[in-house]
């Protein structure tokens, strides 16, 4: 903690990747100072990942910018973040069983994707069972950030935070 004339200023301190560019850094730490740190270590692993990989490019720095405005904004249930090929950064959810199955079988009622586009827009598919009475869930399609919980709303509200 820093105090300047009376009041109290956080400063971030983490450690990052040597590998991360200072744009990167600076979404890392604006990410642990909304007290998203988790996002911005999974994220700081695949900017390390991608770097030490020589098949791949960097992560598309606009898809980690998009990616954390998505967790400030929203501060969703986590994840797991994922990366394409390509540097393309992508959330995926997977829909809790209903009643939950048996251990050894690796199951769920259904998935959620989002992936963050260079251009700012999100990217999404849901594909759900039915459960109990509920219909079959599908939904798709490419939304921007104000529009995003709208259209996802129905497969988080089954997530049961």
């Amino acid at each position: 903690m820093l105090r300047t004339s009376g009041k109290t200023t956080r400063v971030v301190t983490s450690e990052w990747s040597e590998c991360a560019t200072e744009e990167e850094k600076a979404i890392l730490d604006r990410l642990e100072s909304n007290k998203l740190g988790k996002v911005a270590r999974r994220l700081n692993s695949l900017i390390e990942m991608f770097d030490e990989d020589p098949d791949v490019d960097r992560l598309v720095l606009e898809s980690i910018q998009s990616v954390a405005e998505f967790f400030i904004r929203n501060n969703p249930p986590h994840p797991a973040i994922v990366a394409d090929y390509d540097g393309t950064l992508a959330l995926e959810w997977r829909l809790p069983l209903t009643p939950p199955p048996d251990e050894k079988w690796q199951n769920c009622d259904g998935i959620l994707c989002m992936e963050f586009l260079q251009s700012g827009d999100i990217e999404f598919f849901g594909d759900a069972r039915k459960v109990g009475g509920e219909e079959e869930l599908r939904i798709g399609g490419v939304a921007s950030h104000k529009q995003i919980m709208k259209e996802i709303d129905p497969f988080l509200s089954r997530l049961g935070n």
